[in-house]
């Protein structure tokens, strides 16, 4: 699984294309869809504001570069002790595929945010008795993010005891054919997200779905692109209902309520998805990657161009 996994890096189709959105946004200052509002959709928050004394930017940037390197140095460790335990071959592939990723991060987080302190209590940044009541505050600001994932999480379960994303697979997979096959399991990966409210589970529901066609229609080489597809797909999923952890999470940093996170970036997600639909059939019947990226990346400025607005955004008084 590893190492479809890697080999299929390179047909991330969604995930590029959104990021080069992006940049096509940033740099060009127009968007379109939802009108931005900076005060109307904002979530209710407590007014005052903590006084701190010399914050640096390294009290950011140090934390961030120890969690990266932290993260980096645990998964090839622990991964390699695995092995070394257990006898297996060591290749770099066994090592990462191996590593208990979940534990490694968390472990990288509350590194970090040590740190991220005793930089800070060495700078005189902030007070030694403000430490447990600014820590309180973090907690009840992500009470409700934590409800909402919940509540999520419910929704998932459900999901799963009604069969919903064996459902989907089941009335699509008739009308498959290998050369929209690409195209139609990252439709599939999508849906199955947006009725279950996580990537992960569609991922677990459709990828096996996606091989078996992959092999029963003759196109196993074709396996890292329905990969991609399936990844993709699910991603592309979790950005356009506000239930997702990733919209929850995204919408609680930015202070924005989750439906208007979604109203603002709802239509450059169908445009990449668009995109991304268009690129997947392409590999389908036989293009090249060289090719495809090119030709999504056009058509995506095209559409931009001509269709976004100006971005500033609205004040609410």
């Amino acid at each position: 699984m590893t190492e479809f996994f890697l080999a299929s890096l390179p047909y991330h189709l969604y995930t590029y294309l959104a990021i080069f959105l992006t940049f096509v946004v940033a740099f060009s200052g127009k968007w379109f869809g939802y009108k931005l509002d900076t005060l109307k959709y904002t979530l209710s928050e407590n007014k005052s504001e903590t006084v701190l004394g010399k914050v640096q930017p390294y009290h950011v940037f140090i934390p961030f570069i120890a969690l990266i390197l932290f993260a980096i140095i645990g998964l090839f460790v622990s991964g390699y002790y695995i092995l070394s335990t257990n006898g297996e071959e060591i290749t770099l592939i066994n090592v990462l595929g191996s590593a208990p990723s979940i534990d490694v991060l968390i472990l990288g987080t509350i590194f970090s945010i040590l740190l991220a302190l005793a930089l800070m209590l060495k700078d005189k940044a902030i007070q030694p008795k403000k430490i447990l009541p600014e820590s309180w505050k973090g907690f009840k600001s992500m009470f409700e993010v934590s409800l909402v994932i919940i509540f999520a999480t419910g929704l998932s379960f459900v999901s799963d005891d009604l069969a919903t994303g064996e459902y989907i697979s089941g009335v699509i997979t008739p009308y498959i054919s290998p050369e929209v096959l690409p195209a139609l399991i990252f439709i599939m990966s999508m849906l199955i997200t947006v009725a279950t409210g996580f990537s992960w589970s569609s991922m677990a529901i459709v990828m096996p779905v996606a091989y078996s066609l992959a092999q029963a229609n003759g196109v196993a080489e074709s396996i890292p692109i329905l990969s991609a597809a399936v990844i993709s797909g699910a991603i592309s999923g979790e950005h356009i209902i506000p239930y997702s952890e990733k919209c929850v999470m995204t919408s609680a940093a930015c202070k924005l309520k989750p439906v208007y996170h979604i109203k603002t970036q709802i239509l450059q997600v169908i445009l990449v998805f668009t995109s991304a639909t268009i690129g997947f059939y392409l590999l389908g019947i036989g293009f090249s990657i060289l090719l495809v990226f090119p030709v999504t990346m056009c058509f995506i400025f095209l559409i931009h161009w001509l269709f976004a607005r100006d971005g500033k955004i609205q004040v609410s008084s």
